[in-house]
């Protein structure tokens, strides 16, 4: 009986085969390739008004200890590309084809997205033998790049030219992305289950070449030069209808056009400098004094729907909720963090591991761009059904005042509530979580916990009991 081939050699196998067909670059020769000399700002000259490349690391505090602290940093790279030296050997080091203003990769600072990046997880040798086969029969639209990630790879399709990140794209480039995943990621390019494909938006972060692979220091990340840069309409012609993204030459539209035709935008935006974004009205008239309400539903909803390949979105759909709630980013991170063991146990593949890194990364959407995130697009991310209110048409005010008139009509007008809950001590957590919430349905998680004194994760394990 033949030996199972390990990660390692796996890994070695793949780079050798890629070597023998295409050109193996160094990470300077790869992002000089995303992003053209001439396309990034100039360190120290601040006449030149262009963005920059943006990547985020994990550091630890005490870098002898293995077990100190970790957190994330983010670096700038200025056009002269002197700042990857940074990320050399990193353990991890991530960014993604896009250009940022500012000092974070935040949706809101995107500039320019450069190209399109795929996660394909789960790539043998035979698996790598059929995207390459798929690839040069134009069943799949030829990639700029492979590039061996460790356990997959990483395949970008760099843009003959950047489109403008304005804020009414990020969806439909999402869309078309969205697309291609569902393309590349198939039966045959993966030994992970099509219907567990990790969609992930335009803003994703990816190991950068040169940077460690998760298979340690000596299986770096290495990228070879496939094919040449292509364009959104030869994407289009190989997806589905339902994810083609409109002529791009539509979306590079002259700031002095857009003035003529969006003036109330040019003034709020562009005059007045106004960044702000509207946000839900959580706490008060409709959720009571909890502002924790939906934001704690999120977390119920991704106890009961996460699995392994929807886990990263989920934690990313934590993030926009807090937004949403005006949550603070201390107390998201914190809760993201508590919840890593949990959805790291729900790993159906060994190669697949959600850490701590997955979550830091994931905090690219702590940005007020997602203020208004839909449940659309929150359930085509996290393949979570949303139940609609349904309300006749109400607006949601007057829909909430209707029910309360109806339910003290029901209760004759009586204080119905049991404020104090069941006496600490009587019965097990379980019996106590759901007599509780049988008295009280419409208590939250953190009220319960602060009503029966017990932690957020026990009222989370007898939430259904």
């Amino acid at each position: 009986m033949a030996r199972k081939i390990t990660d390692k050699q796996l890994y070695k196998l793949k780079n050798d085969e890629l070597k023998a067909m295409f050109t193996q670059v160094t990470p300077y020769e790869f992002y000089r390739d995303v992003f053209p000399t001439g396309s990034l700002g100039v360190h120290g000259d601040l006449s030149v008004r262009k963005p920059n490349l943006i990547y985020t690391m994990t550091v630890r505090k005490d870098a002898a200890d293995e077990k100190a602290k970790v957190y994330a940093r983010n670096t700038i790279v200025f056009d002269d590309l002197e700042g990857l030296q940074g990320a050399a050997g990193a353990e991890f080091a991530v960014t993604s084809p896009v250009s940022y203003r500012g000092r974070n990769r935040t949706a809101a600072n995107a500039y320019h997205l450069w190209g399109f990046c795929i996660d394909l997880d789960g790539v043998g040798m035979d698996q790598m033998h059929d995207l390459l086969y798929q690839i040069q029969n134009d069943v799949l639209p030829t990639p700029t790049y492979l590039i061996n990630s460790g356990h997959g790879f990483h395949v970008y399709y760099l843009l003959e030219e950047p489109i403008p990140l304005y804020k009414h794209l990020h969806r439909p480039l999402n869309d078309l992305k969205h697309g291609l995943t569902r393309i590349v990621w198939n039966a045959y390019t993966s030994n992970i289950e099509p219907e567990k494909r990790q969609f992930q938006g335009i803003f994703q972060g990816f190991r950068m070449p040169g940077s460690q692979s998760k298979l340690g220091k000596r299986y770096p990340v290495v990228a070879f030069r496939v094919g040449e840069k292509t364009t959104i309409e030869t994407l289009n012609r190989y997806v589905d209808d339902q994810y083609h993204m409109t002529d791009a030459e539509e979306y590079r539209m002259p700031l002095e056009e857009a003035k003529v035709k969006y003036p109330e935008w040019y003034q709020k935006r562009v005059v007045e400098g106004d960044r702000s974004r509207k946000k839900w009205d959580i706490a008060g008239k409709v959720h009571g004094d909890n502002p924790y309400a939906l934001y704690d539903w999120w977390i119920a909803q991704m106890r009961k729907g996460a699995f392994d390949g929807n886990r990263y979105n989920c934690i990313a759909t934590l993030i926009t909720y807090a937004i949403k709630c005006d949550i603070d980013k201390e107390k998201v991170l914190t809760d993201a963090l508590e919840l890593v063991p949990w959805l790291n146990s729900l790993t159906e593949h060994e190669k697949n591991e959600f850490t701590e890194q997955d979550v830091y990364d994931a905090f690219t959407y702590f940005d007020d761009a997602y203020a208004n995130y839909s449940i659309k697009a929150i359930e085509a991310r996290t393949k979570i059904p949303i139940e609609r209110n349904k309300r006749n048409g109400r607006r949601q005010a007057d829909h909430v005042r209707l029910m309360n008139f109806v339910r003290e009509e029901l209760n004759g007008n009586k204080n119905w509530r049991n404020k104090k809950g069941r006496p600490k001590g009587s019965g097990t957590a379980q019996q106590r979580v759901a007599a509780y919430r049988a008295e009280h349905p419409e208590a939250s998680v953190t009220e319960i916990a602060k009503a029966l004194r017990i932690s957020r994760p026990t009222v989370y394990k007898w939430w259904d009991s």
